[in-house]
């Protein structure tokens, strides 16, 4: 038998309206007794997963729009909800779950947010934004940095794209990076064609220069729309509307590898608890399995 039953027309985000409200996140609470719930209505609800009795419920002060993302923090005290702010851009907030009591904010000024969780060790929050950037979110001292650290000149990103390419000649990797300086569109096929129209007498290695693409226009990414902790190595996974899966190092915020890739969104990603392994699912239907430390796919499930 099922003990969910109503006992009036008041159903937690519905409300009194006639019609249902969009529930976005679901997160079981630490207590495993508890689960708390986010939605279009821009509030969370904590309620008794045994009768959906409301336990608290969360209205932030300055977030108007969708709650699209939540996670429950190791603490067993406190939630992070993450979404829409007032105009386009995002706002995320911790609070305590018993009471409902708003702890700390934190804003996305070029899009909302759309995925939330938090790194432990670190006692960091990492928030997925519509405008392809992830916000590591310190919420003890209210320390917000931009992974990854691209809004910097091209020239800087040049030079930290010399420093990942190990394989490559740097002498080599300087005339490209000088060439691609220059360049207006950051476009993959333009940049090789004027390296080999400018340079052909230089001792290219093609592989590593496509192995590095992904840094070079790595700004370009879509929307993060999920987020997912990595325990090992204290690192951690990001699936994007451009249909790639990215792991990321917690603690310099690098990014490490660009594997795809979906043909489509990335909706949904996990990390294995106890291997570099992370599962990917997207709008193509399909469910991808990822070695992170070599950054190749491992298995393919299709919806035959």
């Amino acid at each position: 038998s099922c003990a969910y039953y109503y006992e009036s027309l008041f159903c937690l985000h519905r409300g009194h309206s006639p019609r249902a409200i969009a529930v976005n996140s679901v997160q079981v609470l630490s207590d495993t007794v508890h689960a708390v719930s986010c939605g279009n209505d821009a509030s969370c609800w904590v309620w008794r997963i045994s009768d959906a009795k409301p336990r608290s419920h969360f209205i932030p002060k300055t977030s108007f729009g969708p709650i699209m993302a939540s996670s429950v923090l190791f603490d067993s005290m406190h939630i992070v909800s993450a979404g829409m702010g007032t105009l386009f851009g995002g706002v995320a907030h911790v609070w305590e779950w018993r009471s409902g009591h708003e702890v700390a904010t934190t804003r996305c000024l070029t899009g909302p947010y759309l995925s939330a969780t938090e790194i432990p060790e670190l006692h960091t929050v990492l928030l997925g934004c519509a405008d392809g950037y992830v916000g590591k979110w310190n919420w003890h001292t209210g320390v917000n940095e931009q992974l990854p650290y691209l809004p910097r000149p091209v020239g800087a990103v040049i030079k930290l794209g010399i420093k990942l390419a190990v394989s490559c000649k740097e002498r080599s990797m300087m005339g490209m990076g000088k060439l691609f300086e220059g360049m207006k569109e950051l476009n993959l096929q333009t940049f090789l064609d004027h390296t080999v129209a400018k340079m052909p007498g230089v001792d290219m290695n093609w592989k590593c220069v496509h192995s590095i693409k992904d840094f070079f226009f790595g700004s370009a990414m879509g929307k993060v729309k999920a987020i997912a902790y990595v325990p090992t190595n204290v690192r951690f996974v990001t699936g994007s509307s451009d249909g790639r899966v990215r792991y990321w190092n917690s603690r310099t915020g690098t990014l490490l590898r660009v594997m795809g890739f979906h043909r489509g969104p990335v909706n949904a990603v996990v990390g294995n608890l106890v291997k570099q392994e992370a599962i990917s699912g997207g709008d193509d239907g399909t469910i991808r399995v990822w070695c992170l430390e070599k950054g190749i796919q491992k298995f393919l499930f299709i919806q035959d």
